[in-house]
């Protein structure tokens, strides 16, 4: 997946859950179903289209979704850990 679909997918993804009616509240294929629509919204509005599965779009998001856990440990890490140069 190129740079700009990464950047769509995140953009559909966060359009979803900011949805103040539907949000996360919504069984999980109707939820992915809400993503795969915005994100082709969002393709057509910036001029192109690409074409992706729902699947395809589930298996981006784990991928992501786990980078993200990762990033999110070690911030926490850091941020309960000592200051640095404090004993």
């Amino acid at each position: 997946m190129d740079g700009h679909s990464k950047k769509t997918i995140a953009k559909a993804w966060i359009h979803v859950l900011e949805d103040k009616i539907k949000s996360n509240n919504q069984q999980l294929d109707v939820f992915r179903d809400s993503i795969y629509d915005a994100f082709h919204d969002f393709c057509e509005q910036d001029g192109g289209w690409v074409e992706r599965t729902v699947s395809s779009l589930k298996n981006y998001w784990s991928d992501m979704n786990r980078a993200c856990k990762v990033y999110g440990t070690c911030l926490k890490n850091v941020m309960q850990g000592p200051i640095s140069g404090m004993q």
